[in-house]
């Protein structure tokens, strides 16, 4: 039996094939671009995003620890604020100028208050007071920085063993802070003592700038 088939058959194996390849190719494509796009685009954004969350992050951070720091120092200001026996103490020992006058008056006073007479004081202070008359320091005295300035003093008296020792209490447990360079110490009438002192004492003067 013989079977013959039309000359004009065509079975378009060819174009099926590439009907098939083709949309493979551009699902390969599309991922290529998805990965290009992911790579040169999402991912530098992402990588900023990042950075900014950890800059916002400590930037936070900070702003706690300031508030926290804001915080304590109203804390401390309204203590020192329901403390002014305290603030006067701290000026009574170490002044906030160095007064002359006033560091005299204390040495006259320490010493009459246990009966020795004073023969002689001399009080002086080597450092100029440019900041004399400053109304803004004057209103605000405790705004502006300070350094620790020395007065001189020397004081000479004369009573019973027993005056000279109550003195010599008296400028150690007094309020101001002051120190004893130098003692000597020499007989008198009526079975007196004389002595002659050397003291420091100190201020807490304003810093200026020059």
């Amino acid at each position: 039996m013989n079977v013959s088939f039309p000359k004009n058959i065509n079975l378009n194996i060819s174009a099926q094939s590439k009907s098939f390849r083709n949309p493979m190719i551009e699902v390969v494509l599309l991922l290529i671009a998805c990965g290009l796009f992911y790579w040169f685009m999402i991912m530098p954004k992402s990588a900023e995003i990042t950075k900014q969350k950890a800059i916002l992050s400590q930037t936070q951070a900070d702003e706690k620890k300031i508030a926290g720091t804001v915080a304590e120092l109203k804390k401390m200001v309204a203590k020192l604020s329901v403390n002014p026996k305290e603030i006067a103490n701290l000026e009574e020992a170490m002044p906030l100028n160095g007064n002359v006058l006033r560091f005299r008056m204390l040495l006259e006073n320490l010493s009459q208050s246990v009966g020795l007479s004073v023969s002689a004081v001399s009080v002086s202070n080597n450092s100029d007071e440019p900041w004399a008359g400053n109304k803004e320091l004057l209103a605000n005295p405790f705004g502006v920085p300070r350094s620790i300035q020395r007065l001189n003093a020397t004081i000479s008296v004369i009573g019973t063993y027993g005056q000279i020792v109550a003195f010599l209490d008296k400028l150690q447990t007094n309020g101001r802070v002051i120190n004893v360079s130098s003692v000597n110490i020499s007989s008198s009438e009526n079975d007196n003592i004389s002595i002659m002192l050397n003291l420091d004492s100190y201020y807490l003067a304003p810093v200026t700038k020059k």
